[in-house]
């Protein structure tokens, strides 16, 4: 059972390009110190045993976005995934739209930020 998490704490962004990277810097720690981060590894996939408490992470990193993205195209992401709550999709949609690229190079450039924050903390 995870503490009290203070969803409060995650960063809010102005939707400009120019802020994305500090953004996803601060938001994927943040989701780090709050053992959430393996929703925003798009490559960590749950087991049968932890599917479940996955769904709920995927709530909360959705109620994370919506906090943190109130107005601007990057709320009309997170309102996309508002029937599902998914956390992961609002954070793919976005790497896609402010980062560019393919799926693999999205995953690939999470990787090598995880690993350096990782190293940081």
């Amino acid at each position: 059972m995870r503490k009290a998490q203070k969803i409060a704490n995650y960063p809010k962004f102005s939707g400009q390009q120019k802020d994305w990277k500090q953004f996803e810097k601060d938001f994927v720690a943040t989701a780090n110190s709050q053992n959430y981060g393996h929703v925003l590894d798009l490559e960590w996939m749950p087991t049968q045993d932890q599917e479940e408490e996955f769904k709920m992470d995927l709530k909360y990193i959705f109620q994370a976005f919506t906090l943190s993205w109130s107005t601007g195209f990057n709320y009309n992401i997170v309102n996309k995934h508002k029937p599902t709550q998914d956390g992961r999709a609002v954070y793919k949609e976005a790497l896609s739209y402010f980062v560019g690229g393919s799926y693999a190079q999205i995953r690939l450039s999470f990787k090598r930020r995880y690993q350096t924050w990782s190293t940081i903390s």
